[in-house]
Parts: C-alpha cells; sequence; structure tokens
C-alpha cells in the first residue's frame, strides 16, 4: 500500500467504487442467522453466536475444533486470512494493486523462501497435526464455497483459491518472522550501520550493546570486514497492515495462597497493533461433547491457524509475551566469481534460486544463498542473478530447524492438565515466546520457549566471518538452554519482554531485551497489592492491565526537578512539578515529558548517529523498542562519559535544560490551549484493507472509529505508541485483554475492535467501547 498521500487520484476513484459496492451491499452483507449446522466426516459441529458476538462451537474431539474454527475464521475474518496468505506467498504486486511496498513485501517473503520452507515443514508432521490441518482447511472451504466473496475481494478481483495445509503453514512462518526476528535483524543492522559509518566502537555503542561488543576492537580483521561489508537490505519494509505482529506483551499469574478464591489467578494482554480493524486475534469458545474429563476451551486464535494460541481450558491457563531470543545470525561472506571464501583457500559455489512475480509484469527475481544463509543482494543483483565480488551479509534463522515437533507444538488444542505437562508441549513451540501458566491446582510457571540455534559458544549479535572455522551453527541448542519457573516464592510469575536474570546463561539465548520497566512495574503492582489486601482477585489483574504509571519517565524527572526547583516563571515547569508521572488521556505533564525527551535524543542519539538515521529508527523502525531501556541507562549514568560522546561535549544538565526549552518554545500551554495526551497519540481504529484512506467517509459509514485518546507510553503497562510508521499512522498497543480464575469455569476478556472483520457486521466494532474504557466481558462455555 502507498504512503499517505501517494497516488490519491487512484486510490480516490478505487475506494470510491468501494463505498458504493459496500453500500449497495448491505442487506446481503448482514449476518441473518446466529446458529449454523455443520458436518466434517459424518460428525455433527454446532456453530452459535454468542451473547458478545464471539462464536461457540461445539463438537466430538480436535477435528470438530479445528473444523469449526476454519468455518468460523472464514466467516469472520476471510479478508485478513487471504491478505495474510497472499503476503506470506510473495504474491502481493500479483494479486493486489502493484506499489512500491507491494514488491518490497513480496521480496521479504521469496527471499527468506516463506513457502519452501513451510513445504519442508510440513512433510515432517505427524498424521495428527495433518488431520487437525485439513479439518481446519475444510471448515475454511465449506464457508468459502457456500457464500459469496467479501466485497473487499471482489473490488480487486482477487478469486481466493481453496485453502490448503500449507497455507497454515505458510502463514505460521510469516507471522514468526515479520515483526520479531525480524526486529532482532533491525537491531543486529542498527549496529551494523553505525560501525559501517565509522562510529567508534568504544564508548556509547559499546555501552548500549553490553557486553556484546567486548573485545571486537581486538579483533581487527573482523571489525575492517564489518566496516567494508555491503548493507544491501537496510530495515524491514512496511507490513504492519498485512501481517499479525507482537510489539510486546504482558501476562502474570498468581498463586493461590494469594487469591480470594483460593486457585490460581492468570492475566495476559499481547500488545500489538491497535489501529487496524479487526485486530490480529479472534475468539473463539470450544466445547468438546465426548470429553467430559477436558470438555471446553476459551481463548484467542489466529485467522489462519488451527490453533488455540492463549486462553484456557478446565486445567490451565496460558498467555505468552515476546520472548526475545537470538533466533537469527549474520555473517560476512566474501564473495569471489560466483563462490565464497572458505577455511583453507577453499571456495565454496553460491546456489542462485529464481522464482517469478507477477504484477503489472512479469518479472524473474534471483535469491542467493550459501551453506551458512541467504545472501542479502542488492535489488539489482535480484533482478539479473548477477552478484558483483565483495564482502556481503549473509543470514541464518533457526526456523530452518521447524519439524515434526514444532508442528505438533503449534497446531493443536490444549489438553494438559497442569502447568508441568502444559510445559513440556510449549517447549517445543518454534515461536520465542514466554509463557506464563496457571492450573487448576494453583500452580504457576513460565516457560520459555523458541527454536535456539547451538552456536557452539562463537557470539550472536555480531556478525561472523564466513572463512573462519567454526563458525556455522552445530544443530538445534539442547533443553537445558531453555529457562522454566515454577510456584517461586514470591508467590507470582510475570514477563514483559524482559530477560530471565535467574537464568544463568541467559545472555547467550537473549542478547537484546526490551527492558525491565514493565514487568518490575506489574512486579510492584501485584507486591503492592498482597500487602495491602493479602489475597487478590481478577478485578485486581483487571486494574493492573490499564495502569498507566511509567517507571521510565519517574528516572527522568528524578532528574529534571532539581534543575528547574528555582524556574518560577515557567509554566511547563509547574505542570511537570504537578504531574503524577501516568499517561492517561487527559494528561498534559505526559505530553511535556514526551516532547522533552525526543527533543533530548535528538540533542544525543541524532547527534552521534546522525539526526535523519536517528529519525528513520525512532519513527520507522523497531529498533528503539527494544534499546529504550539501554540508551536510558547510558544517558543517565552516573559516570557521564559516554553521555559526554553522545552530546558532543555537552553536559546533561545543559542539554536537559535546552531541550526543555526547545520543546516547549511554540507550545500551545502559552496560548492557552495545553495540549493533552489524547491530542497527542489519538488512536483512530482503521480498516486494515483500507488503511484509513476514506478519510471522514470512512468513518461516517462505519469502516473507521474514533479517535479516541490513547492512554500508555512504551514503558507503562497498559502501553501506548504512536506514530507514522513508512507513510501510515500506527497505533500499538494491547488488542486483546484476558483474565482467568482457575476457580470457576469462565474468563474475562476484550478485544480492541470486535469479534468480525465485516465492517457490515454487528460485531465489527462492537467491543471498542468496552476497550477504551478499560472494562472486560465475561465469557463461559
Amino acid at each position: 500500500s502507498p504512503g499517505v498521500g501517494e497516488g490519491m487520484g487512484f486510490w480516490t476513484y478505487f475506494y470510491g467504487g468501494a463505498i458504493l459496492l459496500g453500500l449497495s451491499s448491505i442487506y446481503l452483507g448482514r449476518e441473518r442467522e446466529s446458529t449454523w449446522l455443520l458436518s466434517y466426516r459424518g460428525s455433527a459441529i454446532n456453530l452459535t453466536r454468542g451473547e458478545h458476538g464471539v462464536l461457540h462451537v461445539s463438537g466430538p474431539g480436535d477435528e470438530a475444533f479445528a473444523y469449526g474454527l476454519g468455518y468460523a475464521h472464514a466467516m469472520d475474518r476471510l479478508v485478513q486470512m487471504i491478505l495474510v496468505r497472499t503476503a506470506a506467498y510473495g504474491r502481493l504486486d500479483e494479486l493486489l494493486p502493484s506499489t512500491d511496498d507491494t514488491i518490497l513485501l513480496d521480496l521479504v517473503s521469496r527471499s527468506n523462501d516463506f513457502r519452501g520452507r513451510a513445504e519442508a515443514a510440513l512433510k515432517s508432521f505427524d498424521a495428527n497435526t495433518i488431520a487437525m490441518l485439513h479439518a481446519y482447511s475444510a471448515g475454511v472451504n465449506e464457508y468459502m464455497s457456500t457464500h459469496t466473496r467479501p466485497f473487499e475481494l471482489v473490488l480487486v478481483g482477487l478469486h481466493p483459491e481453496p485453502w490448503q495445509p500449507l497455507d497454515s503453514t505458510v502463514t505460521g512462518f510469516i507471522m514468526g518472522y515479520l515483526g520479531l526476528v525480524s526486529m532482532q535483524a533491525d537491531v543486529e543492522k542498527f549496529l551494523l550501520h553505525g560501525l559501517v559509518a565509522g562510529l567508534p566502537v568504544a564508548g556509547p555503542l559499546q555501552d548500549i550493546f553490553s557486553p556484546h561488543l567486548d573485545g571486537l576492537n581486538d579483533d581487527p580483521e573482523l571489525l575492517a570486514a564489518i566496516r567494508a561489508t555491503k548493507i544491501e537490505e537496510h530495515f524491514i519494509p512496511p507490513h504492519a497492515a498485512v501481517v499479525p505482529t507482537l510489539t510486546a506483551s504482558n501476562s502474570w499469574a498468581v498463586h493461590a495462597n494469594y487469591s480470594k478464591s483460593g486457585n490460581s489467578l492468570h492475566a495476559g494482554d499481547p500488545h500489538l497493533v491497535s489501529s487496524q480493524l479487526p485486530v490480529s486475534f479472534s475468539e473463539i469458545v470450544f466445547t468438546d461433547t465426548t470429553d467430559p474429563d477436558d470438555p471446553w476451551a476459551i481463548g484467542a486464535t489466529v485467522p489462519g491457524l488451527p490453533s488455540l494460541i492463549m486462553g484456557r481450558t478446565k486445567h490451565v491457563a496460558f498467555a505468552m509475551t515476546y520472548g526475545m531470543m537470538d533466533q537469527l545470525d549474520y555473517y560476512i561472506e566474501e564473495v569471489v566469481n560466483g563462490t565464497v571464501r572458505r577455511p583453507h583457500g577453499v571456495f565454496e559455489p553460491i546456489t542462485i534460486r529464481q522464482e517469478i512475480i507477477l504484477g503489472c509484469k512479469q518479472r524473474d527475481f534471483f535469491f542467493f544463498s550459501t551453506s551458512l544463509g541467504r545472501i542479502e543482494a542488492s535489488q539489482e543483483s535480484m533482478r539479473t542473478g548477477e552478484l558483483p565480488d565483495g564482502l556481503y551479509l549473509a543470514v541464518r534463522w533457526s526456523w530452518d530447524y521447524f519439524g515434526a515437533s514444532q508442528g505438533r507444538a503449534l497446531f493443536r488444542r490444549p489438553h494438559e492438565r497442569n502447568v508441568r505437562e502444559l510445559s513440556k508441549i510449549l517447549y517445543d513451540v518454534a515461536l520465542s515466546g514466554n509463557f506464563v501458566m496457571a492450573d487448576a491446582s494453583g500452580n504457576i510457571a513460565l516457560q520459555q520457549t523458541g527454536i535456539m540455534p547451538d552456536r557452539g559458544g562463537q557470539p550472536s549479535l555480531v556478525p561472523r566471518l564466513g572463512w573462519r572455522e567454526g563458525v556455522a551453527w552445530v544443530g538445534q541448542a539442547g533443553s537445558d538452554a531453555l529457562f522454566y519457573e515454577e510456584n517461586p516464592p514470591s508467590g507470582y510469575i510475570a514477563s514483559a519482554n524482559n530477560q530471565h536474570e535467574a537464568h544463568p546463561t541467559g545472555k547467550d539465548v537473549i542478547n537484546i531485551e526490551i527492558g525491565n520497566y514493565r514487568v518490575r512495574r506489574i512486579g510492584s503492582l501485584i507486591e503492592a497489592a498482597i500487602a495491602e489486601k493479602g489475597k487478590l482477585g481478577v478485578e485486581d489483574l483487571q486494574h493492573m492491565q490499564v495502569d498507566d504509571y511509567s517507571s521510565q519517565a519517574a528516572r527522568y524527572i528524578e532528574v529534571l526537578l532539581p534543575l528547574i526547583a528555582n524556574q518560577s516563571d515557567c509554566k511547563h515547569c509547574d505542570v511537570l512539578r504537578a504531574w503524577d508521572i501516568r499517561f492517561n488521556g487527559d494528561s498534559q505533564g505526559a505530553v511535556y515529558f514526551n516532547r522533552f525527551y525526543n527533543e533530548m535524543l535528538v540533542r544525543t542519539m541524532g547527534r552521534f548517529i546522525g539526526v535523519p538515521a536517528w529519525h528513520h529508527i525512532r519513527v520507522d523502525a523497531s529498533v528503539f523498542y527494544c534499546l529504550t531501556q539501554r540508551i536510558d541507562d547510558v544517558i543517565l549514568a552516573d559516570n557521564q562519559t559516554s553521555f559526554l560522546i553522545l552530546s558532543g561535549g555537552v553536559p546533561r544538565d545543559e542539554i536537559f535544560l535546552a531541550a526543555l526549552e526547545s520543546a516547549f518554545a511554540n507550545d500551545g500551554f502559552l496560548r492557552g490551549s495545553p495540549q493533552t495526551l489524547g491530542d497527542y497519540q489519538p488512536l483512530t481504529h482503521t480498516n486494515m484493507f483500507f488503511q484509513g484512506r476514506l478519510g471522514t467517509i470512512g468513518t461516517l459509514i462505519g469502516i473507521d472509529h474514533g479517535p479516541y485518546a490513547q492512554p500508555g507510553s512504551h514503558a507503562t503497562v497498559n502501553q501506548g505508541a504512536h506514530g507514522v510508521h513508512f507513510g501510515l499512522l500506527v497505533n500499538a498497543g494491547p488488542i486483546w485483554r484476558f483474565v482467568a480464575d482457575m476457580a470457576t469455569s469462565e474468563a474475562w476478556s476484550v478485544l480492541a475492535g470486535g469479534p468480525s472483520g465485516r465492517w457490515l457486521s454487528a460485531w465489527y466494532a462492537s467491543e471498542l467501547p468496552l476497550f477504551h474504557e478499560g472494562r472486560l466481558k465475561r465469557i463461559a462455555p
């Protein structure tokens, strides 16, 4: 999709037709049933619409679950499924209006060979996994064969092909890469860009990436090779409107000893793109008509996958936060006449794969790989098949080891009776995650997941030289590499994309974590509630999920307040002095802090790496979210040696005061119109297909909803981030909140949208009022 303002003549005409088509299909598009009687392989399956629009499936066993889920996903989220599938196969430019962005994303999918990886994985799956995939596909195809296409697909002339097991598998691969592993790639690219640009290793870079650059100055061959390497692929192109991506998440569990009900409590809230309708998750309630001991499941699913991703059963509850495991490595390859150099003067031939991308015109593309990984080549080389001599980056992703056990862990309905049984299944989840669990016996646990490569003791953040011995992976790491914790003395477990401090080899698994601002805040809230009340209930966990206090801002305010203590004629200083350090929609202090913070970063990080480069990293890439706390630690350190390098020798107090003055020089407060956080970061929920291009018309006819005030910051439990990414307005934050008491047979949840992705449905945005009021709905089998 083009950036805001690009090609608007065409898009105005194009989407004007969409409005007319959509309005003319109101009658046909409205759901006139609430119960559907289905059948799969002779078994009756019932599908009903619950009180809040959540679809309830009932039938005998796992295949009934998968079939009913496939039908439900096709009914409510078919456009979403088809767009993700199209992106995964690298066919956006072929099947949708061709733009620069569609070809870029197609090249990402084709170069990473998501289809080839999925085909290889599918061949390894066991019979039960294959049966789940076939049942799900049958459910999707049953709906598609008996209903007209959604008008969005009619509009672009897309006739979706029948759903196949491979489609679910390739959907899993693109979701596992974009926005997750690609975030690690962006961080490593940021470091490489700095080194190639000649930034010194010692000082701010070494402090920000500590301890991973230690010793780099002692390896002149490696450092010289890095500085001479061609970086052809920069940061991952835009994908937020097409592929579900986790930006961050929270999850925690409280042991039965600290619960009012006498059983464990569980909470989870994944954070993705929250400005998209529909959101990336959908909900399901399943009742197994043949298993009285494991009779139901409630929770979140991802359209395209026959899986309960997060949620609860009678026995267990579980939710995931992105684990930040380093599942990707870069190598430096020396290309010489179609080969790459190896130890002892040996040269290995480069493998070339040719693919055709059909768009406005047929285009041949060539992709290059070696035994160490995929070579990142220029678009010119990808078009001509010619790779000039020189130093290149090659990249390898640990999902090369995706096999039968990973398929079993992904495509399933949970049947485990306790956290220990569940952890043994979750261990094989390919995606890097931290699964927080609770069970009906009162236990709580955390299982780290992800395919972890065995690097043979080699470093992971800095590229390795392909012509040295011992640099290749030696397989998948053993079970001791992944962290597991059960019933800790504290009485609770929390995860928020942080490092596991108790894991003895944790820094070998996670080399760049998002930080501990949120997880420490969650812990302090739980501990304070236990100290005050002794026992907690679901209402306490619900309240914690919308907490908007910023531990990060508190660190800076502690430094700022003494600097402005003697400034009497300073209205914005008065606001900062009185600020409660909360990022709620009515807050003025939050706006002033954000302005100061951004200006301060320009005067430090921007000065160090260049303002244009910093602006790109701050606004258009995921790098900043990963490095925020590390950068804060350098800026706020007692030893200001690295800070003075960032600032060009200007002391920190002077930088802070200058940033304050500059940030508020033309502020609306001085004109009697102070800005609140709701004004500063508005949240409009826009349709994922139209992406806000219909403007006010889209809001008037109910395709888009808002604006709302988005609370939070990237460092608050109730996370909120806002910006223009690659020309698209994007908000990131919680898209699903979930709380469960294992003493009950129910759950409390809310979506940042509604169950359906069809904008004519009554359930398209039905939960937005609940979501923005911080309330949850009750769901039960």
